[in-house]
């Protein structure tokens, strides 16, 4: 048993708000640069052949991509970062686009 001081309940509520620095980690711009820079370590990423962009937190792939295993790969890249709420993947296989000849 015990007391609930005011400055108990005040502690608690500043521990659960994020500072100033943890919403700069989670601000869309950071989360892409450390997602890019994670995705340019891997070999399987092609930067020229997807565009990546971050609106509140949500990741969004758009372009081409070679595999369906290579697409789970980048969402699993992306997942993995801090403050990522969600990631969509619009990219086309490039196996799906028609041939011209």
């Amino acid at each position: 048993m015990g007391i609930v001081t005011r400055a108990d309940l005040l502690k608690t509520i500043a521990a659960s708000r994020p500072t100033v620095n943890q919403r700069a980690i989670n601000s869309d711009e950071s989360i892409r640069d450390r997602l890019m820079a994670e995705l340019a370590r891997q070999k399987w990423w092609n930067a020229g052949w997807s565009r990546v962009s971050v609106k509140d937190g949500v990741v969004t792939f758009e372009g081409l991509v070679e595999t369906e295993s290579r697409k789970l790969a980048a969402r699993v890249a992306a997942e993995t970062i801090e403050g990522v709420t969600a990631v969509k993947d619009d990219r086309v296989l490039s196996t799906d686009l028609p041939v011209t000849m």
